[in-house]
């Protein structure tokens, strides 16, 4: 009967220390994920800073004056070429 008691003890005592375990190696694992989750993080961040400054980089060499100018030069040459196919069809 003892050893029945002491075998029911150590066997309670081995699952204790089983979840134990199994509480540690999940709290590691959860340090790991929030650990690789910040890594991601700072890459995606220092990704969009790169894109953000060649984006600046490349929209100083546009002159929105110069487009407006020549979408307006656009136009009037289609007028003009509107004039040329009105004039010849007549």
């Amino acid at each position: 009967k003892q050893k029945a008691l002491r075998v029911l003890k150590q066997k309670k005592a081995y699952e204790q220390q089983s979840e134990s375990l199994r509480n540690q190696s999940f709290n590691m694992e959860q340090a790991n994920y929030a650990a690789q989750s910040l890594k991601d993080t700072q890459a995606t961040v220092a990704a969009m800073k790169d894109g953000v400054k060649q984006m600046k980089t490349e929209y100083k060499k546009i002159n929105i004056d110069q487009i407006e100018d020549i979408q307006d030069d656009m136009a009037d040459m289609f007028e003009q070429a509107d004039e040329v196919q009105e004039a010849l069809g007549r």
